[in-house]
């Protein structure tokens, strides 16, 4: 009987623990990976991995650090080429226009699922409609926002 109100008590302090976090300002985000190239099985392409920022960091700039990591999933991979990051961003109204550096030589399809991942990513941050990648002085994207997104792998 002691064990079950033992773990009654480990259960309600540990949901007690959670809600502390989340009340202390940190948010969940869902940052989109692409799904790695021996996990695609005619389904989806991009699968969000739902993270826990940090309290205290600007959201974009959270969502910028969470989008350059690696995923902690075998099954999923940075949709950026290796090397490549996001280095910044300008907010203007609801239009984000992301600075990247190391994806000029980004053609196809590889360029079309970090575009798409990206949208999605930051487009799920209030205030954020539409978001341009640019690289150098190549325009990866422009202006695309979720509506624009359909990605569905029809090879199999």
């Amino acid at each position: 009987m002691k064990q079950k109100r033992l773990a009654a008590h480990l259960l309600a302090a540990a949901m007690l623990l959670s809600a502390c976090g989340v009340a202390s300002g940190g948010k969940h985000l869902a940052v989109y990976r692409a799904v790695a190239a021996p996990y695609r099985n005619g389904g989806e392409l991009a699968v969000a991995e739902n993270l826990f920022l940090s309290p205290g960091v600007g959201i974009i700039n959270a969502a910028i650090s969470a989008f350059n990591a690696e995923s902690s999933d075998p099954g999923l991979e940075n949709p950026l080429p290796y090397g490549g990051r996001i280095l910044g961003y300008e907010l203007n109204g609801g239009e984000l226009r992301l600075e990247a550096e190391g994806c000029d030589e980004l053609g196809g399809f590889d360029l079309t699922l970090l575009c798409c991942c990206a949208v999605l990513t930051f487009c799920a941050i209030d205030g954020i409609e539409t978001v341009s990648i640019i690289s150098g002085e190549k325009s990866l994207c422009s202006l695309l926002s979720p509506g624009d997104i359909m990605l569905t792998d029809i090879s199999a």
